[in-house]
Parts: structure tokens; C-alpha cells; sequence
């Protein structure tokens, strides 16, 4: 039965893309932009863009792509034109010659998983230019990246210089597909004044996907988080710092959420807009998520928890050991992580060395003007022939 539909998928997929190539006025397609992040979010780098080319091109036409129901529709729709994901003329602009632009790989497409097989990629390829922004900084060695998966890509953004060093030697892109312009959503960073709140951002992992509660809540990853957000000594260091803590599962963790029990006033679960919750929070405390890379670019404390259970299943991040490149102290246990929590809240948040120099080594250049530069090399990718 699972087979008979996803042939069924792919059918309606193909003949969605053999009718685009009998249209007589495809040409014109070439002037369209899609932006898209998950489909059903606009938090990052994509949303930032699409705002940024809207008020610099408000003739030219732009789409974001997103679910009928997703919770911004109302905020995206403010900005410009939203396309339903998955609908007849969302795939019709995905298989016409436009230029696709999006947070992660294949992201403008009605359902990035199921278009990244190696059937799909091989019947499926859309035509236009592809540009992957990232939602990140890449700091580990991801081969499903290397340009030899990703022959589709017109553009991969980097937005640190350090990160470009490291993609331009491993990953094997041409130079003009590779470019350090800079994160979109990084524009955005330090133009408010952040609250005296800890962000607490903790990445996701492939094997949990699966899982139902009763099992999730068996796992090393779902007690260490647990043990951490219900330690005492925790709830009483930020009552005494007044000091709140934002407790943001992955997207990918959101149905699990209510499994956390969070007993501190200082303390809440927050399942909105991430990129709202970095720009107004002084700190951050992650496994390895590379929103360490946001509070690196605006010079503001993070502290990793290297717990046993959030050690597992991680990508092969041996290049960036964060012992010898992160941007704070490494805890290994909860006595560790309270010690150094409490350096940093009665230092008022302040960065110390070597994280500051590391911090600065990534974004020598902060001049607010990523967007500008991302806008510029899609206009540039958008009129090349391909290489």
C-alpha cells in the first residue's frame, strides 16, 4: 500500500512537470522567486530575505511558500504573496524555470524528503537555479552537502569566514556557486536590546524521529533534558539572578513538549518564533546547534551541555572539536554547567577570552549588510547560464 502511494505521489508530480514544459510562455518564469524555510515557518534566513528583496523589488514577483495553516501565515502574508505548499500551482512554479530559494536543500519543493531520493532527483529535477541560504552554520563534515550530492545547487551562502575556509577545501563546490556573504537573519541581530533571558536551544536527532511518547521519554536524550530543567540548584540560581530561562524544542521535538514538566516561575517552554527568541535573549545553552553561531556573531555567552545523553547521534563534527573552537565552556555534568552559569550571570553576560577572539575569527565583517550581498548573487545566479 505505501508503495502504491508514493507512485501515486510521483505521478502527479511528473505530469505537473510535463505540463510545465509544454507551456509556450515558460521564459518568463525565470523573473519568478520562490522562498521557502520548512513550509510551515518563517523565522530564518528565507523570511528575512523575502522581506529584505519586498522592499527593494516590490514589482518584482516574489512567492513564499507555506502551509495553508501554518501559525505565520497572517505575518508572511503582511510582507507579500503566499502560495499554498503542495497545491496544483505551487508545483507548477516549482517545475518552471524560476529561482528557488530556501533555507535547506530542495526546501521550495512540496516535500524535500521525498524529492531528495535518488529516484525523484533523477525524474523530478526542476528547472531554474536553486540557492541553498542554510539555516546555519555548517560545522561538521555533512556528505549529503558535498557537491557531488548536490548537483542542483546555483548558490550555497556561508555565512562565516571561517565555515567558507572549511567548505571551500572539503565540500567541492565551483567558487561561484560557494559564496561568504553572510547570513540573512544576522542583519536583524542587536537591533533591540536583549532581556536579562537564557535561551536554551537543544538539536534533534534522526533516530527519535520515530519514536511515540512512551518511548521517547525512555530515551537518555528526553531524561537529560528533563533532569536539567527540574533541577533545583538551577530554579534557585535564576531566582537569584533574576534571570529567566526559554526552554525552545526543535521543531522537530514539538510534539513531545508537553512531556517536559517545568516546576520554576524562571522557567518556561516556548514552541514560537526561534529567530525572536535569539535576538532577545543575553545568552545561550545548547548540545551543538549552530544557533551558537547567532550569539557568536552578536559576542554574547554560550555555555555547551555535554551531557551523556545529548552526546549521542551527533553529525561527524571531529573538524570543530568545541573544546578547541566553541564559544564557551564545555560541562560535562550539572555541577559543572551551574559553576559556569553562575561566572557568567554575575558577570552581567559578559564574554570572555578565548570565545571572544574564536567569535570574532567567524565574522570579521558585521556590517548589516548580508542581505544586500545575498540579494546581489541571486540577481547574479538568476541571469548566468549554467556552469
Amino acid at each position: 500500500m505505501q508503495k502504491i502511494r508514493l507512485l501515486m505521489r510521483f505521478l502527479r508530480y511528473f505530469l505537473v512537470k510535463i505540463l510545465t514544459l509544454l507551456l509556450p510562455w515558460r521564459a518568463k518564469y525565470r523573473e519568478v522567486w520562490l522562498f521557502s524555510e520548512r513550509g510551515c515557518d518563517a523565522a530564518d534566513n528565507a523570511f528575512a530575505l523575502f522581506q529584505y528583496v519586498k522592499g527593494r523589488e516590490p514589482k518584482r514577483k516574489l512567492y513564499y511558500i507555506l502551509e495553508k495553516d501554518a501559525p505565520c501565515l497572517a505575518k508572511v502574508k503582511a510582507v507579500g504573496d503566499v502560495v499554498p505548499r503542495g497545491g496544483f500551482r505551487h508545483l507548477c512554479l516549482y517545475f518552471l524555470p524560476t529561482v528557488k530559494i530556501s533555507t535547506h536543500i530542495l526546501g521550495t519543493s512540496p516535500d524535500s524528503g521525498f524529492f531528495s531520493s535518488p529516484f525523484a532527483k533523477k525524474y523530478l529535477r526542476a528547472a531554474g537555479k536553486q540557492v541553498f541560504l542554510q539555516h546555519g552554520i555548517t560545522h561538521a563534515n555533512i556528505p549529503a552537502l558535498h557537491a557531488e550530492n548536490r548537483p542542483e545547487l546555483s548558490l550555497f551562502v556561508s555565512g562565516s569566514a571561517v565555515e567558507y575556509e572549511y567548505l571551500k577545501q572539503h565540500y567541492g563546490y565551483h567558487r561561484d556557486i560557494l559564496r561568504y556573504l553572510g547570513l540573512a537573519r544576522f542583519d536583524l541581530l542587536g537591533k533591540e536590546a536583549p532581556k536579562r533571558q537564557i535561551l536554551c536551544f537543544i538539536t534533534w536527532r534522526a533516530s527519535l524521529s520515530r519514536l511515540s511518547a512512551e518511548e521517547f521519554i525512555q530515551t537518555a536524550y528526553f531524561r537529560d533534558i528533563s533532569r536539567f530543567l527540574s533541577d533545583m540548584r538551577l530554579h534557585r540560581l535564576l531566582a537569584r539572578y533574576d534571570t529567566k530561562l526559554i526552554f525552545a524544542p526543535h521543531f522537530e521535538m514539538h510534539r513531545f513538549a508537553s512531556l517536559f514538566d517545568v516546576r520554576s516561575p524562571y522557567i518556561s517552554v516556548d514552541l514560537g518564533d526561534v529567530g525572536a527568541l535569539i535576538r532577545s535573549s543575553a545568552m545561550l545553552l545548547t548540545d551543538h546547534s549552530s544557533v551558537m553561531f547567532d550569539f557568536a556573531y552578536k559576542e554574547a555567552p554560550v555555555l555547551y551541555l555535554n551531557f551523556k545523553g545529548l552526546c549521542e547521534d551527533h553529525y561527524d563534527s571531529r573538524d570543530f572539536p568545541l573544546s578547541k573552537t566553541g564559544f564557551g565552556a564545555v560541562c560535562g555534568d550539572m555541577d559543572t554547567l551551574l559553576s559556569e552559569l553562575e561566572s557568567v550571570l554575575s558577570g552581567d553576560f559578559s564574554v570572555k577570552e578565548p570565545y571572544l577572539s574564536r567569535m570574532r575569527a567567524h565574522f570579521p565583517t558585521k556590517d548589516g549588510e548580508n542581505r544586500r550581498r545575498n540579494y546581489e548573487a541571486i540577481l547574479d545566479i538568476a541571469k548566468r547560464e549554467d556552469l
